[in-house]
């Protein structure tokens, strides 16, 4: 990974200054193709959190979690023929550098202030904690030292080599987390006797009644966890946030060359964000019927977030362990360095080259973006020990 950043890092160190070298290091120049952009969206939102909090909710309420992810289908859809023709059409590098022409440059700073804290306090913190939780789980590392190590890694190739860098791992890191869940769901399915063998009888905490609704998406209003009315009524208005407003995942879309390879990424981010019920929720029920009395213990807390690790440590022979812990630590590093590109460029393009020294020359923006990405890095694994102190054991995937 760090020979991919120095490898984009001296292919872009002679293009000329400016506009150019800042579209080269945010954008990839404006250059990439549908098949690597696509995977990357897909990968960059299917972190380290989903593996394990898609697994934990599953192994606590069924497959109902999975409807963020169907949901999300559609919002890409809305991304690639409604958004992003007009951000391509007008050029934009930053989602508020678009509110800006609209309203103003004080709408612009301060939702590139607002998207800064929240992606050091939340998006940064849950993935380290997610990935950091495995590793700790499967080889009792500390966690501080599986955190550091996770997001020194990332920090390199993605300081380096930019968003080129960073998509070309992603599509790297995107097979290896698809195999590694389904030969976890292939393994997991064979030690439950598949399909019908995984329905037929219910965990000893369970009642029949119960245990046959785990496997039905739709969920009455009065569920406490995920009623379907409530989700089709308010969980759109943050997906589509998420997915259309949020710089982390449009500066993928922003790279693509033509509108054209902007809806056909899209289109395949939208189709492989069908897998995850059936390669993270699913391996979460198969957790829960094999494991249900260290998961949810007589006189105990319930700690559904072990599902997953479970699966890896009693169901896995060693080269499928190790391949499955690559993928928990490709979907964190995905993630982690979606952040990092997307806070340096509202750091540098809207923040201190459009508000603190608008008069910046390439190298001075180049550098103090260098500097926000250490910055980002090292507050990470603090955030990450603050949340991880607070965290309840029972807190579900927060991504949309």
């Amino acid at each position: 990974m760090a020979a991919v950043g120095i490898i984009f890092w001296a292919r872009g160190g002679g293009d000329g200054g400016g506009q150019d070298e800042a579209e080269s290091f945010f954008l990839a120049g404006r250059s990439m193709r549908w098949p690597a952009v696509g995977l990357s969206l897909f990968v960059s939102n299917v972190g380290s959190e989903h593996l394990l909090g898609l697994a934990g909710s599953a192994s606590a309420t069924g497959v109902a979690c999975a409807y963020f992810e169907w949901s999300a289908a559609l919002h890409l859809l809305l991304l690639g023929w409604l958004f992003a023709p007009v951000y391509l059409r007008c050029g934009i590098a930053t989602l508020p550098e678009y509110l800006g022409r609209r309203y103003g440059p004080r709408l612009r700073r301060w939702l590139s202030l607002i998207s800064l804290v929240l992606y050091l306090l939340t998006k940064l913190s849950v993935s380290i904690y997610s990935a950091a939780t495995v590793l700790t789980s499967v080889f009792g590392w500390p966690r501080w030292i599986a955190a550091a190590g996770l997001v020194g890694l990332t920090a390199c190739y993605t300081a380096v080599g930019g968003l080129a860098a960073v998509i070309v791992t992603d599509v790297a890191q995107s097979v290896v987390m698809l195999v590694g869940a389904v030969t976890m769901t292939a393994v997991g399915f064979g030690r439950v006797g598949g399909m019908s063998g995984l329905r037929s009888e219910p965990p000893p905490s369970l009642t029949s009644e119960e245990w046959s609704r785990f496997f039905h998406i739709y969920k009455p209003p009065d569920d406490p966890s995920f009623p379907t009315l409530g989700m089709l009524l308010g969980q759109h208005v943050a997906g589509v946030w998420y997915w259309c407003l949020d710089q982390a995942i449009v500066q993928r879309v922003l790279s693509t060359r033509t509108v054209h390879h902007a809806k056909a990424s899209c289109l395949l981010a939208g189709f492989l964000k069908i897998t995850p019920m059936f390669l993270m929720a699913y391996p979460g029920i198969i957790a829960r019927k094999l494991f249900d009395a260290e998961l949810y213990p007589a006189n105990g807390t319930a700690t559904p977030n072990q599902a997953f690790p479970l699966l890896l440590q009693h169901t896995l022979p060693p080269g499928l362990l190790g391949l499955n812990l690559a993928a928990a630590v490709a979907a964190c590093m995905s993630s982690l360095d979606s952040v990092f590109t997307a806070a340096a460029s509202l750091f540098c393009l809207d923040l201190y080259r459009g508000w603190l020294r608008p008069a910046a020359s390439p190298h001075e923006v180049g550098r103090d973006c260098a500097i926000s990405e250490v910055c980002n890095a090292l507050s990470a694994p603090y955030n990450h020990c603050r949340w991880s102190a607070s965290a309840r054991p029972s807190a579900r995937c927060s991504r949309c």
